[in-house]
């Protein structure tokens, strides 16, 4: 439950910094693969 909760969290906070230029914890990464799986969260 933890593990699918922080994934989906470094989804969201990755579509965050792709729409927006606030900063995100470094934690979150980049790839284009996790780019990607975050549209679930993009308006």
């Amino acid at each position: 439950m933890i593990a699918w909760l922080r994934a989906h969290l470094r989804l969201l906070l990755l579509a965050v910094q792709f729409y927006t230029r606030l900063p995100v914890p470094a934690w979150v990464g980049y790839s284009e693969e996790l780019l990607s799986q975050a549209t679930v969260y993009f308006p």
